[in-house]
């Protein structure tokens, strides 16, 4: 049986894309994402107008992202979950991703990026340096996720960090567009 994992994610999610020198902040709203099996609902938590994502996945519609800065707020409860962020998201098979492992706070693998091929993430063959690294994560507080990525490079920060706590050096789907 399968738990669903209840993250909060702020209400806009901004993307900065550096080829046109613009900042997109995507509001919630049915014309701007698909969330088709996704169960959410719209709440207000520690003052921030913000979703609860019950089950599913949210994908930015009319979004062409390259390179650039993908930035969200999340709260994470103390328990068994895989929250993340999906992004150059070609379709629902294939796309980049970093997670977080909230049940392994401060353990080598509190958070991962792993590419998605076909479906089926690589996360046994996407470990260590460049990949993973312990965290230690503050539950039911806000925490600000930063991906910065620049053609077949990103670099993953939380909350305020000046050197990024995951630099990845090959983005494994190379340098491809999408959502």
């Amino acid at each position: 049986m399968k738990t669903a994992y209840l993250p909060i994610i702020c209400l806009f999610i901004s993307f900065y894309n550096w080829v046109s020198g613009q900042t997109v902040n995507v509001p919630f709203t049915p014309d701007k994402w698909n969330m088709e099996g996704a169960q959410i609902s719209q709440e207000t938590y520690q003052g921030k107008e913000c979703i609860l994502l019950k089950s599913g996945n949210l994908i930015s519609k009319d979004i062409d992202f390259r390179d650039g800065v993908i930035e969200v707020d999340v709260s994470l409860p103390q328990r068994r979950g895989f929250p993340g962020i999906a992004f150059r998201v070609m379709d629902q098979q294939n796309f980049e991703n970093f997670y977080m492992r909230p049940h392994q706070s401060g353990n080598p693998d509190a958070n991962q990026y792993t590419p998605v091929f076909n479906g089926l993430a690589g996360w046994q063959l996407y470990y260590g340096e460049g990949y993973s690294k312990p965290f230690n994560y503050k539950f039911d507080q806000w925490h600000h996720v930063k991906i910065d990525v620049h053609g077949i490079t990103a670099e993953i920060y939380i909350d305020d960090m000046q050197t990024p706590l995951i630099k990845i050096t090959e983005l494994k789907h190379g340098w491809k567009s999408g959502n």
